[in-house]
């Protein structure tokens, strides 16, 4: 790189006007996003009752971690529903979907268990 070469700079971008109403506008996009998210996941419950509150599927005392451990383990989603027949490929989606959403780092209040 020659001596003299100057990088151009990037004109600066104001950041968006901090108002009230711009305020109400992002809480209103976060709590339809996380609406969104807990209408997809239907199929994880919580209950303080089953797995010491961990999120399971379907109450069924299958927990997510243990679905993800399996997967990280090189399972495909095939195999783990052949290994455990009470599992369906939408209960490994949704797993999936819910770990995605807890990388994140928001926060998600699930439905109790029926």
């Amino acid at each position: 790189m020659p001596a003299s070469y100057q990088p151009e700079l990037l004109p600066s971008v104001p950041s968006p006007p901090r108002t009230a109403a711009w305020r109400k506008l992002a809480r209103y996009v976060a709590g339809v996003h996380e609406g969104l998210v807990s209408a997809t996941l239907s199929r994880i419950t919580a209950d303080p009752t089953i797995c010491g509150g961990q999120p399971c599927i379907r109450a069924m005392r299958f927990p997510v971690a243990t679905v993800l451990r399996y997967l990280a383990g090189r399972y495909t989603a095939e195999q783990l529903v052949a290994e455990f027949p009470e599992l369906e490929l939408e209960d490994i989606r949704e797993s999936l979907r819910y770990a995605a959403w807890l990388a994140s780092g928001r926060f998600l209040a699930l439905p109790p268990a029926a």
